[in-house]
């Protein structure tokens, strides 16, 4: 069973994923040091390793970059109430939570930039925020007719939770349900989303391509028509906090970044790590609301690609 530590940095990613905005921050959560991360770190200290700097491309002449700097803004929620289904294949699915209460409010990130669809974020170093849990009754999971209860991961988190049992591999078309019998925070809610049919794979850029700043960047992926899906480019840096890009929910391939966004890109990275899934989610009508999220992608079909500057 994967550790607390491991549970909470998977739902910091897939938190992003549901789609945090400045009025809506409350579907983050930060990572926090364990394997995922110990993961993440290795997967992202390769990045860029696959093209040698004689096989890298040479800065072009005549480009000019934007005057542009960081936007420097703090990001920060009080209340997450998430439930997410997460598969990324080949690791075997599982379910995790938060219904959590944070006070003072929990700053996790800072933004550098951002578009319509996309995001510049520098995470903030791994931490376990003080949080308390907001009681919403008896929650359930199901999927596909197997009922799961969620239980605190931890005694001394309860508001962090995970699936009671062994999760099934979800069957794609099938139905992932989320309900609770309500409590004196939370009212009683019932959600449902149908499980994907399929996952998207990131097409371009290619896996050791090297990306130039200060120049547009494309994210395409195949099938080329699918809703809710999430791109995610990252690496971390010495201090343990994270830089990344990303961009969510999108329908269309491909998804352009402007010269305006690259040019911001962290001055210390020369590489980054690419991943692509699909998460539709569905927030419940309650106060607070719930919002019950599936997160479907292939952890092997990561592109890692250089990062050169004009």
């Amino acid at each position: 069973m994967r550790t607390t530590w491991t549970w909470i940095a998977w739902v910091a990613a897939c938190l992003w994923l549901a789609g945090c905005s400045d009025d809506n921050g409350a579907r983050d959560v930060t990572d926090v040091v364990d394997e995922a991360a110990e993961d993440e770190a290795t997967a992202d200290d390769t990045a860029g390793d696959e093209t040698s700097e004689d096989d890298a491309a040479l800065p072009e002449d005549g480009i000019t970059c934007p005057d542009v700097s960081p936007a420097d803004t703090p990001e920060s929620f009080e209340i997450s109430a998430v439930i997410n289904v997460i598969w990324s294949r080949p690791t075997a699915p599982y379910v995790s939570a938060t219904l959590c209460r944070y006070d003072p409010a929990f700053e996790w990130a800072t933004r550098w930039g951002s578009t319509d669809d996309c995001r510049m974020r520098l995470r903030h170093p791994m931490a376990v925020p003080s949080a308390a849990a907001l009681d919403a009754g008896e929650v359930t999971v199901e999927i596909d007719g197997t009922s799961l209860g969620l239980v605190p991961t931890h005694p001394s988190m309860p508001c962090f939770l995970q699936a009671d049992g062994t999760v099934p591999e979800p069957t794609p078309g099938g139905t992932i349900r989320a309900w609770s019998t309500g409590g004196a925070d939370i009212p009683a809610f019932d959600l449902s989303l149908t499980f994907p049919e399929t996952r998207p794979q990131l097409t371009t850029p290619a896996a050791g391509e090297t990306l130039l700043t200060c120049t547009p960047w494309t994210f395409a992926w195949e099938p080329t028509d699918l809703t809710d899906v999430w791109v995610l480019m990252r690496r971390l840096l010495p201090d343990d906090s994270e830089f990344e890009i990303g961009c969510h929910p999108l329908s269309l391939s491909p998804v352009v970044l402007p010269a305006e966004l690259t040019a911001l890109w962290h001055p210390d990275l020369e590489g980054a790590a690419i991943e692509v899934g699909v998460e539709p989610h569905v927030t419940s009508t309650t106060d607070p609301a719930v919002t019950l999220a599936i997160s479907y992608s292939d952890e092997t079909a990561r592109h890692t690609v250089s990062i050169a500057r004009p």
